[in-house]
């Protein structure tokens, strides 16, 4: 991650993560874009017409000034080309927990180009009706490994037939009576990046809920029990 200095204009490409009233003409943005990672930023209301842009799981293209303090959006417009279906039901808080992950994880000003290429591809994919836990384990896969959380794969090096993950040790094998232990296919298709299988998806969930105790401590996500 390259860490960017404020004080110039860019055009990029992003999302509002989350919104509220700033101020009377005003709103208060956090934007996870690709030119700046998250960032926090002081919008003009818009007009009536464009106010529907103004919503979370919306591409914009954004010129943002950034200061040493909150950003300013000088402009912002849907990007029409890559519009996508809103999001309802399960998954749209699916939508939502990866927002909150990103506004809750991802440090200010400091790009995360491969995340933001997945929440791109997350988006498309719910909206397209496509199995959530798949593409939401996906997603905090490659969160995890842009915040610096690496896999170690070397348990592989081991002809063992069963795994589990604990936060001292990372990937190890173990006995077959071990709870939560998993298969070494499982291990596998996660090296590999391939979610398809329900137990990879446990595992990931089981690696990931370690990893987010030790970031948050026992802060909740409040929609993680959602998608079990």
């Amino acid at each position: 991650m390259r860490r960017n200095y404020l004080s110039n204009i860019d055009f990029s490409k992003g999302y509002i993560i989350h919104k509220k009233p700033f101020e009377e003409h005003k709103l208060l943005l956090s934007i996870f874009d690709d030119q700046h990672g998250m960032v926090k930023a002081i919008a003009r209301r818009p007009s009536s017409k464009k106010n529907h842009c103004l919503e979370p799981f919306i591409p914009l293209a954004l010129q943002i000034k950034t200061t040493s303090g909150l950003a300013n959006i000088q402009r912002i417009e849907p990007i029409s080309t890559a519009y996508i279906p809103p999001l309802q039901g399960l998954n749209l808080w699916a939508g939502l927990y990866c927002n909150e992950l990103l506004f809750r994880l991802c440090h200010p000003q400091e790009t995360y180009p491969k995340t933001f290429s997945q929440y791109s591809l997350t988006l498309n994919k719910l909206s397209n009706g496509e199995p959530i836990r798949k593409h939401v384990r996906l997603f905090e896969y490659v969160l995890l490994q842009e915040l610096g959380f690496s896999l170690d794969f070397s348990c592989l090096d081991y002809p063992s037939a069963w795994f589990t993950y604990c936060q001292e040790n990372g990937l190890i094998p173990c006995s077959a009576t071990q709870k939560p232990r998993f298969r070494r296919q499982s291990i596998e298709n996660l090296y590999q990046e391939q979610f398809d299988c329900l137990e990879t998806q446990k595992l990931m969930k089981q690696i990931f809920q370690v990893s987010i105790t030790r970031l948050l401590g026992h802060a909740a996500i409040e929609v993680t029990s959602m998608l079990t």
